[in-house]
Order: C-alpha cells, then sequence, then structure tokens
C-alpha cells in the first residue's frame, strides 16, 4: 500500500515513493519504514511497486541476481512469465494474498532508441505487460492541475493522496506516510534522495518501536 507519483519523457524518469509500510491486521498499524522504489544502474533502469508487501523485493533480487535480465525492453519479454510465477510461490505460501493486489513498475532506456520506456504489471491482469505514455501519474490518483513542477509540488500531491485516502472505507485504503523519496533517472545517471518528511513521522516511529 503506497503512494506513488512519477513523471517520464524521451530522456528522464522522475519516482517518488512514501516510505511508510503497515501490517496486514484489521488495524493496518505502521509495521515499518522501506524504500519502494530501486535502482538497477547495470540495467539503467528503475523498479517500483505497489500494493502487497515486499513483492518489489523479491523481483528485484530475480533481476538482479540473474543471467536473463536485460534492459528494459528485453526485461518485458521475460516479466510477465517470471513475474507470475513468483506470485505463484507467495500464493503458495500464504493464500491469504488472494485478497490483495500489487502492481511493479519498470522505467528504463531502451536498448534500440535510447529513450524511455515505462511499463506496468498488475497481478489482476495476470502481470500482462503494460506500455505507459509519457506524462505525470500518481497512485492512488489525485488531479494535477498544469502547469506542475517536480519535486517541489510533491509534498502537496502526497498528502492529497493522504487526505482522499482518509475518506475511503479503511478495507479500501492506502496508508501513505513517512518520507517522500525520490529516485531521478536521466540519461547521465541517478539521483536520489530524500524530499520530504511527513507530519506524523515521529509519532509513526514510534508506533513501529513499540
Amino acid at each position: 500500500m503506497s503512494s506513488l507519483i512519477f513523471y517520464t519523457d524521451e530522456n528522464q524518469a522522475l519516482i517518488a515513493t512514501d516510505t511508510l509500510a503497515v501490517s496486514n491486521n484489521k488495524d493496518r498499524t505502521p509495521f515499518t519504514f522501506t524504500t519502494k522504489a530501486f535502482p538497477l544502474p547495470h540495467l539503467r533502469m528503475i523498479i517500483a511497486g505497489t500494493g502487497l508487501g515486499r513483492f518489489s523485493d523479491d523481483w528485484l533480487v530475480n533481476i538482479n541476481s540473474s543471467s536473463w535480465a536485460g534492459y528494459v525492453d528485453r526485461l518485458d519479454h521475460q516479466a510477465p512469465s517470471k513475474l507470475a510465477a513468483l506470485w505463484q510461490l507467495r500464493r503458495a505460501a500464504d493464500p491469504s494474498i488472494d485478497q490483495l493486489t500489487t502492481t511493479v513498475y519498470h522505467f528504463g532506456f531502451s536498448e534500440d532508441d535510447g529513450l524511455m520506456r515505462v511499463y506496468a504489471y498488475k497481478s489482476g491482469n495476470n502481470f500482462l505487460s503494460e506500455p505507459l505514455p509519457y506524462g505525470i501519474a500518481t497512485k492512488p490518483p489525485v488531479e494535477v492541475t498544469q502547469p506542475f513542477a517536480l519535486p517541489e509540488d510533491l509534498p502537496n500531491l502526497m498528502q492529497r493522496q493522504r487526505d482522499s485516502q482518509l475518506l475511503t472505507p479503511e478495507g479500501d485504503r492506502v496508508y501513505i506516510g513517512g518520507e517522500i523519496h525520490v529516485i531521478h533517472l536521466t540519461q547521465s545517471g541517478f539521483y536520489l534522495y530524500r524530499y520530504h518528511t511527513f507530519d506524523d513521522f515521529d509519532s509513526d516511529r514510534s508506533k513501529i518501536l513499540a
């Protein structure tokens, strides 16, 4: 359960996530702070995940230790079947995940033309490849007024996501908090940084440590 905000064009991808992870119990209490987007410099790409906790972590390990993973376009041919197989392994270990969903995102530069590519793979769609267009996207969705500026508008956008989720039934709610972390991938490389800390960071941290 996460916030994901990203902007892409031919020459860059800027990805922002929150860091809060909550428990799977009824109360959805803060469980830990975690990283939700990962750079893979040797593939010139970024992996991000929303939904089921640690699934994108497992996928990262699969890619980073494999001999079959290539740049983002080549990886796109392998990802649907291998993500589906990984999901089945998680289901076998914990059948309760059938009540949950996850989406994995790949951002990276193509070997063919050197331009940015974006793909989404959703568990609810059996991880079929979904190429995404350039522009800005938010999950959970909030309206982005034009013109926008990134990263300057990130705290406002993510706070609006948090506010909208308070109006959502608890069973369907996305819990967002901790800090805003940003990965910016350009033709020259990666830039990773913490951009914002939410007001309830300390109280969530106390609950986690307790």
